[in-house]
């Protein structure tokens, strides 16, 4: 069945928890030092959550943290256990980290929020791989419509990764999900791959497409999430929270 339309207070519920993250990730972001661990970022983002009011989490690991192009390569393995914050993964000048927040409000409702950035990079192929990658997003987005099925919004996001080249990294092969309420056991959650042929107007959506490219020197990689919101009646979709996307590069 498609998504019960999202209520003008369940849009602002979402949009309200995806503020928190992005603040929370600036924050952290930009507090970066050589040497911080998975472990210690994740618990800052949680410490400033918590004084926003964001306690709980939908997901057995409430913020992913991942330092480097290998650990952000486990994240489309099935062992979501190596998905967890680990205290001996430190960061390093030039080297790309991914922050995943995934907050249940007390209504019971979802929010999800994701980001990859670089701290004191020097390849700028690298840089220019979030850029395109960002990109590729905020169009994805941009082209939303409320008679479009999950299958389609996936085909456009794997023409896109095709035309450039680009490695598509899930477990679960999609490009993102429906948000819903409650324990994520027990929600069926409607994915954006090409199994789905269900409409997406008037639902709420983590939009996240992410992958790597292979160049002469190794890989590339980035992701980025956004919920959006799709009006039923064919207005443009929105992003909630933060309308404009997040830097790329932190020194």
């Amino acid at each position: 069945m498609p998504e019960a339309p999202a209520s003008q207070e369940v849009v602002e519920i979402t949009d309200w928890m995806q503020a928190q993250c992005a603040q929370a990730y600036l924050t952290a972001a930009s507090s970066l030092r050589p040497g911080i661990s998975e472990t210690a970022i994740a618990e800052a983002i949680r410490a400033q959550l918590a004084q926003s009011g964001i306690q709980d989490f939908w997901y057995d690991v409430p913020i992913h943290v991942l330092i480097g192009i290998d650990r952000f390569v486990q994240l489309a393995a099935s062992d979501y256990a190596v998905k967890s914050p680990s205290e001996h993964v430190t960061l390093r000048e030039h080297m790309p980290f991914f922050i995943d927040i995934h907050p249940r409000h007390e209504s019971g409702r979802w929010g999800n929020f994701a980001a990859t950035g670089l701290f004191r990079p020097q390849d700028d192929e690298a840089v220019g791989f979030l850029e395109l990658m960002q990109s590729i997003q905020r169009e994805g987005i941009r082209r939303l419509t409320p008679d479009q099925t999950g299958a389609e919004v996936a085909r456009w996001f794997a023409g896109r990764f095709a035309r450039h080249q680009i490695e598509h990294l899930d477990v679960r092969a999609n490009f993102g999900h429906s948000m819903g309420a409650g324990l994520k056991s027990k929600y069926a959650r409607l994915f954006l791959d090409e199994s789905n042929d269900l409409p997406i107007g008037g639902g709420i959506y983590g939009i996240e497409p992410g992958g790597l490219r292979r160049n002469a020197a190794g890989q590339v990689i980035a992701r980025f999430e956004d919920c959006v919101y799709i009006p039923p009646d064919g207005r443009p979709a929105v992003i909630l929270g933060r309308q404009q996307p997040v830097p790329l590069v932190f020194v």
